[in-house]
């Protein structure tokens, strides 16, 4: 994806790329923007296979900046973690992942640090296609309970064929 902004005026978000391993190549769209900021690649800072130091090296050069994260108890890079060293680069994320992805941030958000919540907003489209794939939520329930996080101030609208639902964590 682009991960441009085209139906607004605005300047382009930047991309922050969770990849474990450092993975990304410099091949990606992101890497060949005219406008815009390049991305920030957050990787583990537990992994280091024989070709992290070439790869980040290569990122590097092509203007990506590397932020080392320690991993959560399942592999995954530690969400809290993250957003801590994200602080100085960003004021607001928007996440388009998939199912691992939102799933860690949703179990995030049942885990207040310091009495709140690090998820503010969600804002879940619904396009009319059966894709398949993994449910964001399997398997999570007994790691959300007794807190399952629901949404207050809820909001919807129709954008084209799909359905765009907004709430805010409580």
């Amino acid at each position: 994806p682009s991960l441009t902004t085209r139906l607004v005026s605005g300047s382009h978000p930047r991309p922050i790329i969770l990849d474990t391993s450092l993975r990304t190549t410099t091949s990606k769209k992101i890497f060949s923007r005219k406008e815009g900021n390049l991305p920030i690649i957050v990787c583990s800072d537990e992994k280091k296979n024989k070709d992290f130091d070439r790869r980040k090296e290569t990122l590097e050069a092509a203007g990506a900046t590397i932020i080392r994260c320690k991993e959560s108890e399942d592999g995954q890079i530690d969400i809290h973690s993250m957003l801590e060293l994200l602080r100085p680069f960003v004021k607001s994320i928007m996440i388009e992942g998939g199912a691992s992805i939102i799933r860690s941030f949703i179990k995030t958000a049942a885990q207040k640090k310091k009495g709140r919540c690090v998820v503010d907003q969600v804002i879940i489209t619904i396009a009319p296609l059966f894709v398949g794939g993994l449910n964001p939520c399997a398997g999570e329930a007994s790691l959300l309970k007794p807190e399952f996080p629901r949404f207050s101030k809820i909001r919807y609208t129709c954008v084209g064929s799909d359905i765009m639902l907004c709430g805010s964590f409580r």
